[in-house]
């Protein structure tokens, strides 16, 4: 029996054999596009950046486009995108201060001064982007940086915060004369023509905007020849919007709602993306358009503008992207893919991928709401709080475990909220009321009910793991019987019962986390002898682990049991001695040069392991939180090779 359970903090890769789109040797990226932040129309195409990704709508034959760091761009996370038009050149920039641009919609060239600067200590986000002439005047964590888009250069930066301190810059604008600077300690000016304005003495605090000194301005906007600048107070309920019309500044919240999260112009018309929706203002203060969550509770706009057809387009955090009005139908816009940044793991199962959020490798909540996302080659089925009143009434989904006889039938753990059973397209959660009273809350918490690990076995039983209770191992008969194991003293203590591998032996392997070895059982005719279950630990003929900390046990197609651990990995080459009273540690694989043994990544720490069709290991490591092995044994012979990724599911083929 072979089930693949991986454990890291974000998904890192999926070995799908019927994805046609994906050629052999070759990368595809799998992110999640609904989370909308940026939007800018560019002659024939609307480019949206989202959480993870950026794609981009074509206008003249409506098809969308994704761009990733596997098509051409070169990080992940980026923040705003804008285009100029002259320049025919759309800029991306990063929240780790990376800088894309796209020239013509054909060459992608990177500028990452900012990012490799290394006189700019703490966040170096790129805020948002202005142009004048052919510079980019970009908002950063730190201050403003100057862009020559004709000479593809950085020329200057300013530093503007009292004495020449570093302040977050939110946003910029310019009424021709003077250059406004939206911080988070009020609003700066300064005489745009002064050659100096490196000099933090040239930039001046504006101190008669209401409320606004020394308070965080969140945007700014130069239009209709009058000044908007937005006062953003997160200790406040709302915020306020003041308009200064050469003479005062005036209180302009009645008309906005709430929390304004972006000011923008297109052709003079003024664009306010807030909590409940956005609006369009032309040059008189007349409301012209209108996208609201009061007419579509689903929508969560944090930018727009408009295309030159005329269609009006949101950067929405629930969809990636809304289009309404012109030549276009209302609709959203959102690639394919999973809802999902983070995944903690996922199963393939008969051409279908399963991935779930989880919490955290520790085993404490992150609270995110249950949520399951399915691949089957060509599109993705995403399940939320939004969709499910179960999936909403839990949280953090640990692991997933698929019927070897019902595709569509899966088990679900939640740490926190029991099992979740989807069947006939319906979820339903149990717990102890709902499973004869064997699924046991925490003692400290009733309220709460941590399982994590989960597996089937070929015949249909489900095995899972019941957190802090010593009858911390069930089982699921085909009937739908939940069977709770007694296992005293060894799961006392508060242990915490994690993953479970069932190997090819029929033997469980469950993961004792934070530091407690691993749990090898086999039952036998309902019940489990005390001869057929031990606790394996680091000592010499009880498992001679790498480490106590163990975070994932795969089985091989050799029937081989690779575990990873806080200290590298070991292997199991018979397993099927555990229980047998004679040797069965196990050994480190690694490598002899020069009279010395090497052991295979000896000082790492584990995350994930998953084997492919060849007998390949695939192996996550937590050092730098993204570095991915895969390990190929032969001839005595061990080639690593190193592949990082962020935010995102890769699927890479590989043929036997």
């Amino acid at each position: 029996m072979k089930k693949l359970f991986l454990l890291p903090v974000v998904l890192f890769i999926a070995l799908c054999a019927n994805a046609q789109q994906v050629g052999v040797g070759q990368w595809r990226d799998h992110l999640p596009y609904n989370k909308g932040l940026s939007v800018a129309a560019a002659n024939n195409r609307v480019y949206v950046v989202a959480e993870t990704g950026v794609f981009y709508y074509d206008l003249a034959d409506n098809s969308v486009t994704r761009l990733s760091k596997v098509s051409g761009l070169s990080d992940i996370g980026a923040n705003v995108v804008r285009y100029h038009n002259g320049l025919k050149t759309v800029v991306i920039g990063y929240n780790n201060g990376n800088m894309d641009l796209i020239i013509d919609g054909k060459t992608i060239e990177n500028y990452s001064d900012i990012k490799r600067s290394t006189t700019v200590l703490g966040k170096k986000t790129i805020n948002n982007i202005m142009f004048i002439g052919d510079k980019a005047y970009i908002a950063t964590n730190f201050g403003i940086c100057i862009f020559n888009l004709t000479n593809k250069e950085f020329e200057e930066t300013y530093i503007i915060g009292p004495n020449g301190s570093n302040i977050n810059v939110n946003q910029t604008t310019t009424d021709g004369t003077f250059i406004y600077a939206a911080t988070d300690i009020g609003l700066f000016k300064a005489n745009l023509n002064n050659a100096f304005l490196n000099d933090f003495n040239n930039w001046t605090l504006d101190t008669g905007l209401p409320n606004g000194t020394d308070k965080r301005i969140n945007a700014v906007l130069y239009v209709h020849n009058k000044l908007y600048a937005n006062y953003s107070n997160l200790n406040l309920s709302t915020d306020t919007c003041f308009v200064f019309n050469g003479t005062n500044w005036v209180d302009r919240s009645p008309d906005f709602h709430y929390r304004t999260y972006t000011l923008t112009a297109h052709n003079d018309r003024l664009i306010v993306t807030c909590f409940l929706g956005a609006y369009v203002y032309n040059a008189s203060g007349t409301l012209t358009t209108q996208c609201t969550v009061l007419n579509d509770p689903t929508l969560n706009p944090n930018e727009a503008t408009f295309d030159d057809l005329g269609n009006f387009w949101l950067a929405d955090k629930n969809h990636g992207a809304y289009v309404s009005g012109g030549n276009i139908s209302e609709q959203r816009v959102t690639p394919t893919g999973p809802q999902q940044k983070t995944t903690l793991n996922m199963v393939y199962n008969k051409g279908n991928l399963w991935a779930v959020p989880g919490g955290n490798s520790n085993y404490t909540n992150s609270f995110n709401f249950g949520q399951v996302s399915k691949y089957d080659g060509s599109q993705w089925m995403n399940r939320t709080k939004d969709t499910d009143t179960v999936l909403f009434n839990s949280w953090d989904y640990m692991n997933v475990a698929v019927d070897p006889n019902d595709p569509n039938h899966a088990y679900f753990t939640s740490w926190g909220k029991g099992l979740v059973e989807l069947k006939d397209n319906v979820f339903t959660r149990y717990m102890a009321a709902n499973s004869n009273g064997t699924i046991l809350p925490w003692p400290v918490d009733p309220t709460r009910t941590f399982t994590a690990g989960v597996a089937f076995e070929d015949d249909g039983r489900l095995w899972f793991t019941n957190a802090f209770n010593q009858s911390g191992i069930i089982q699921r008969a085909t009937n739908g019987t939940f069977t709770a194991f007694d296992f005293g003293t060894i799961l006392s203590n508060n242990k915490v019962t994690g993953p479970i591998t069932i190997d090819s032996y029929g033997q469980k392997w469950v993961v004792l986390a934070k530091g407690s070895g691993i749990l090898v059982f086999k039952d036998s005719n309902g019940t489990i002898p005390l001869n057929r279950r031990k606790v394996l630990s680091t000592s010499a003929g009880n498992g001679a682990l790498s480490d106590a900390d163990v975070r994932v046990v795969v089985e091989d197609l050799e029937n081989q049991m690779w575990v990873g651990t806080a200290k590298g990995v070991c292997v199991f080459y018979s397993p099927e001695a555990v229980f047998s009273g004679s040797n069965f540690d196990a050994q480190k694989p690694g490598i002899v040069e020069g009279g010395f043994f090497y052991p295979l990544l000896e000082n790492e720490k584990i995350t994930c392991m998953v084997v492919d069709g060849a007998n390949r290991k695939w192996i996550g490591t937590e050092k730098g939180e993204y570095s991915l092995f895969r390990l190929m044994v032969a001839n005595r012979y061990i080639t690593l090779i190193l592949i990082t990724v962020r935010y995102c599911l890769i699927q890479y083929l590989v043929l036997p």
